[in-house]
């Protein structure tokens, strides 16, 4: 009798999917705060349409784990969790698109202890 692998999404410990979006946040809000030391062509690498693919990637990749290892173990959803989530493109979107450093720091600042309490709360459903 051959017994199936577990999944990546079964494997991952949801740690690994929760505590990745503080560090996020504070990534892009340091990165925001030092544009000004950025030449030109770090700028353009910075609001390139790679970086902002990236981003969003990642995000729906962190999604997409999270609802996928949730659904498997026949876990609740964190509505939290979804929310911090999408605050980061938001972020990014905003930063990619030319808005104010104080919009973008702000979403940053919502998103750092939204995304601490959603990964408290995912740790504490396990």
């Amino acid at each position: 009798m051959k017994t199936e692998e577990p999944a990546l999404a079964e494997k991952l410990p949801i740690y690994m999917v929760a505590w990745s979006l503080p560090p996020a946040f504070v990534i892009l809000a340091v990165v925001v705060l030092a544009l000004d030391s950025f030449s030109e062509a770090g700028k353009a690498v910075l609001k390139g349409e790679y970086m902002f693919l990236l981003v969003v990637g990642g995000t729906l990749l962190n999604l997409w784990l999270y609802f996928v290892r949730q659904f498997k173990l026949k876990r609740q959803l964190s509505p939290l969790h979804i929310v911090a989530s999408l605050l980061l493109p938001l972020a990014y979107a905003c930063f990619y698109y030319g808005a104010d450093t104080t919009v973008v720091l702000a979403v940053c600042l919502v998103g750092i202890p939204l995304s601490v309490l959603s990964a408290r709360q995912s740790i504490e459903m396990v």
